[in-house]
């Protein structure tokens, strides 16, 4: 998985410390302020931040302390998430990440993949449960933007067990949800009927062999899925199902094991031991092409001849418990319990132990990262 050598390969030093940054006379990256206090602190301890600080630098060669240089320094923060940074371990494969990231360079292609239909069995219940709503204000926002009028169709595809089609519905007419695997849509249809929602139907179908009226639907969404579809087709179909003006949103998180408080690199250790460093989706096949998250999205909707491509990020805190975190792990692709077996439960023990640990509060904290891509049909 690692490519090159262990460590950075030459560069200048960056500033001393944040504050030695802001005096660069830049525009304070406030967006990103986390992540740049740990690549402009000069540690000496061989850390991983301080390794991969010098890795950062050395992408920009020749380049002084100038406001110029931090502003390229912003460019690769924006481009190469800090976790792929620290698990990149070449100046080449670091320039091929971000050329990959760039919507402007690289190789570009739709994703074709195949998964079994039944990539997600006996996950549907984790699924409801523990994976973290979409906040308020993203799913505002985007209605916002998307001009949703409150009289028409919302159709979700892909939709697990009603993520997104249940907090939305009561912002359409009729909403239909559509997912490929039986038991989500059952434990849909449980959640609805308790929440008391009933302008949600529900259709047990794969998103790229589902039928409907052209110019029917006012809104599509796609919930963290649009990598597991045939991307070329379903941006197709979606052109023909929308109404002339209406829009398609992709949308997204960054899951448990992606962030980088020191608890989650101490759950992906844990997982690396548990997993033999296999973690492919059980029925995956070879996809064409790589998938570059919604910067990604917004290329195959524009290919597809989507117009007003933009896309939106918006960072939120969130508490985690051991038993959520493990209720996460448990409602992913490939039924991590199910292939866990009599060994779950010494599973679940040892984890939380380790994060007890830790931290004995029990409570694990982190900034979660959450986004969409917008898309408007200009027909």
């Amino acid at each position: 998985m690692f490519e090159g050598s262990s460590g950075p390969e030459g560069g200048e030093r960056l500033p001393a410390s944040a504050s030695e940054l802001n005096d660069l006379n830049h525009p304070p990256l406030s967006t990103h302020s986390s992540r740049v206090h740990l690549v402009t602190e000069n540690h000496s301890d061989g850390s991983e931040e301080a390794w991969a600080a010098g890795l950062i630098h050395s992408l920009l060669p020749g380049a002084g302390r100038t406001p110029a240089t931090m502003l390229r320094l912003e460019v690769v923060l924006r481009f190469v998430h800090w976790n792929d940074l620290t698990r990149c371990h070449s100046i080449r494969r670091a320039r091929q990440m971000m050329n990959e990231r760039d919507t402007g360079r690289g190789r570009f292609e739709p994703l074709a993949p195949e998964y079994s239909p039944d990539l997600f069995a006996g996950t549907a219940q984790f699924y409801a449960r523990y994976r973290v709503a979409y906040p308020d204000h993203l799913l505002e926002d985007l209605c916002s933007r998307a001009e949703v009028s409150g009289g028409g169709r919302l159709l979700d595809l892909a939709s697990g067990p009603g993520r997104l089609a249940l907090p939305l519905s009561s912002r359409f007419s009729e909403v239909l949800a559509v997912d490929q695997e039986v038991d989500m849509v059952e434990v849909g249809q449980q959640e609805a009927r308790r929440l008391g929602i009933d302008n949600v139907r529900w259709e047990v179908c794969r998103a790229e062999d589902l039928k409907l009226a052209a110019n029917s639907i006012e809104l599509i969404t796609i919930g963290e899925a649009f990598h597991r579809l045939h991307q070329s087709t379903i941006a197709a179909l979606a052109l023909r199902w929308l109404k002339p003006g209406c829009r398609v949103a992709t949308l997204g998180c960054y899951g448990v094991t992606r962030g980088q408080e020191p608890w989650q690199q101490i759950l992906r250790d844990f997982l690396r031991t548990w997993t033999a460093r296999d973690m492919k989706p059980r029925g995956a096949s070879e996809s064409r092409g790589r998938y570059g998250g919604l910067v990604h999205d917004g290329q195959v909707l524009r290919q597809a001849g989507f117009r007003e491509v933009e896309t939106h990020e918006f960072s939120y805190p969130h508490e985690w418990t051991a038993d959520s975190i493990i209720g996460v792990l448990y409602s992913g692709s490939g039924n991590l319990k199910k292939r866990l077996g009599d060994e779950s439960t010494r599973f679940e023990a040892e984890l939380k132990d380790l994060l007890s640990s830790h931290d004995p509060r029990g409570v694990f904290e982190e900034v979660m990262r959450f986004g969409y891509t917008l898309a408007t049909n200009p027909r």
